[in-house]
């Protein structure tokens, strides 16, 4: 097992990011953003569930929502509107992909 210590440095902290488009490639823009270790974890294990969709594995798009909602259920301010879970919910409803 691989592990990443981005150490006290990187938590909790503005980062510019590069912004993608709905194919995950680089739209050539950049977005400003306050990031938690947390918010990076949503993030990655959104992208896998769209990945595990795409590709037709349903058990691993099944396991991946599983943790957004665990981690969902433990954040503090659950009244945030953007959230990786609510972008998962969307996109099996079928609303994600056609707003991209």
């Amino acid at each position: 097992m691989i592990e990443f210590d981005f150490g006290e440095r990187l938590k909790n902290r503005d980062l510019t990011l590069p912004l993608l488009d709905s194919t995950g490639s680089n739209s050539g823009k950049e977005v400003m953003v306050m990031t938690s270790h947390t918010d990076w974890l949503e993030r990655d294990i959104l992208r896998v569930f769209r990945s595990a969709c795409q590709h037709g594995r349903s058990d691993i798009a099944e396991f991946m929502l599983a943790a957004l909602e665990k981690l969902d259920s433990e954040r503090a301010n659950s009244a945030t509107r953007k959230r990786p879970l609510i972008d998962a919910y969307q996109e099996i409803a079928g609303f994600g992909a056609s707003q991209r």
